[in-house]
């Protein structure tokens, strides 16, 4: 079975796709979810499925924006 890629071309496009069909091309019902043992296995062949932490922007560039009266740009 060749799962869904959110990386795909656009005609697979995931998330325009109505949620049973996205559940049947997983193999998954919707009110039971993966197995352990399945998501176990997608885990270690794609990592947690979390967004990387934000980068905060350096402190040169955030210390002119907070000063009053400036437009946050040093130069």
């Amino acid at each position: 079975m060749t799962e869904p890629s959110p990386s795909g071309p656009r005609e697979h496009a995931w998330y325009a796709r109505a949620p049973e069909d996205v559940a049947t091309a997983f193999g998954v019902g919707p009110a039971v979810g993966l197995s352990g043992a399945r998501a176990t296995e997608l885990l270690a062949a794609h990592g947690p499925n979390a967004l990387p932490d934000e980068r905060r922007a350096p402190a040169w560039r955030r210390w002119p924006a907070r000063r009053p009266g400036t437009s946050g740009s040093a130069w």
